[in-house]
């Protein structure tokens, strides 16, 4: 089943908002703080759709307005999300985020380095508790899906079962997004651009470049 037939488990942002921040995002020509705002407010806009998309996350009861009358109140089940991010580029998509408003949110950072010899791990300290949350994996970009298998058999090995881990990407690839559903059946994603193709060097095409290197203004060649 390719990425395209399947339903239900790829949930896109198919906003013309969304649409209009990633070719802005793909402008080479585009200045750094330009770049910084915009991946700014695409993962606010990404993180507000992934919220509201998690029923369970929402409880329902019953309070009073100022003029006594009844309603409808909803809140969310905060100590039950952990948001998970990669880095270094993650961080593009939690700086200034919604997300820290929310002040029962658990936050993990993990990171994983690709290199030459595939990919490698340095693990950092991940809660005991973290089986019992709904966890939300944020990267910015899904090449091969080699880096968001190594998070996912982490989480895995602390107890978090696979239909409760989402994985939360901006640009990902046909090839890697494939990877990961053949991979991990059942499995949800978030998203944003998920027809990237990928260069020999497995870059995405047309992507943005390197995500991390253009938000953090680090020039580098690849």
């Amino acid at each position: 089943m390719s990425s395209q037939e399947t339903s239900g488990q790829i949930r896109i942002l198919d906003w013309q908002i969304a649409k209009t921040l990633i070719s802005k995002l793909r402008d080479r020509s585009l200045p750094t703080h330009q770049f910084r705002n915009c991946a700014k407010r695409l993962s606010n806009l990404l993180w507000e759709f992934v919220l509201s998309s998690e029923p369970s996350l929402h409880i329902k009861s019953e309070k009073h307005t100022p003029s006594g009358t009844k309603y409808d109140h909803f809140d969310m089940a905060k100590d039950k999300v952990a948001i998970v991010s990669v880095l270094r580029a993650a961080e593009a998509m939690m700086q200034d985020s919604i997300l820290y408003y929310e002040e029962d949110f658990e936050f993990v950072k993990m990171v994983v380095q690709r290199g030459e010899n595939g990919h490698n791990f340095f693990p950092l300290p991940i809660p005991a508790n973290i089986k019992d949350k709904l966890v939300f994996i944020a990267d910015c970009m899904l090449a091969t899906g080699g880096s968001f298998k190594i998070v996912i058999d982490k989480l895995m090995e602390y107890g978090v079962k696979i239909e409760n881990i989402r994985l939360v990407n901006i640009f990902a690839s046909k090839e890697g997004l494939d990877f990961i559903m053949k991979t991990y059946p059942g499995i949800i994603l978030y998203g944003i651009s998920i027809n990237e193709d990928m260069d020999s060097k497995k870059y995405l095409e047309p992507g943005v470049g390197d995500f991390g290197d253009r938000f953090f203004n680090t020039p580098a060649k690849h």
